[in-house]
């Protein structure tokens, strides 16, 4: 095998592995987010972007690799892309290459369905925790007053909160 191809697949493995790392915390940060353990959340995104910092700097070796690539199998260094690389290689360059390729894309997208399904989820933690506070504080009224001057109640009144109904 070529030497710039085994180079490839050790930088496709290098982001394979990381990519798994960020799914791992990613599947944490949303354990963490259903039950709602804010110290933990921290922990978990600070090695999730250390872990998305690593795979940026695999990401810059395998942007370096492309132009030997281009060289090699005849691209022009601005046109080359995974597919076009896997396209032009032999049977056996090819049977190493694509199954890492087919990792990278379902790692990829597994970690956007979780990147979008935790938001879902933090999303609807703060529309509840609104709705809780709404429902236990009174909305702002600078004088807190819901009568007339003339003392029957105003028509308009804004909601008061459990603790001002209790009262």
């Amino acid at each position: 095998m070529r030497q710039s191809i085994e180079k490839l697949i050790n930088a496709l493995r290098e982001q394979n592995g990381y990519l798994g790392e960020i799914l791992k915390h990613s599947h944490e940060v949303r354990a963490i987010i259903v039950d709602m353990n804010v110290d933990q959340l921290g922990i978990a995104v600070s090695k999730e972007r250390a872990a998305i910092r690593k795979m940026r700097t695999a990401e810059k070796n395998l942007i370096d690799l492309l132009p030997v690539l281009a060289a090699e199998l005849g691209f022009s260094a601005n046109n080359i892309t995974l597919n076009g690389i896997i396209d032009s290689l032999r049977p056996d360059e090819r049977s190493a290459v694509l199954p890492l390729r087919d990792e990278l894309i379902d790692a990829i997208y597994e970690i956007s369905e979780l990147n979008s399904e935790n938001l879902e989820y933090i999303n609807t933690r703060l529309d509840h925790s609104q709705y809780v506070v709404d429902m236990l504080v009174a909305e702002e009224d600078p004088l807190n007053n819901f009568y007339r001057n003339d003392g029957y109640y105003k028509a308009e009144q804004k909601k008061s909160g459990f603790y001002d109904t209790q009262a």
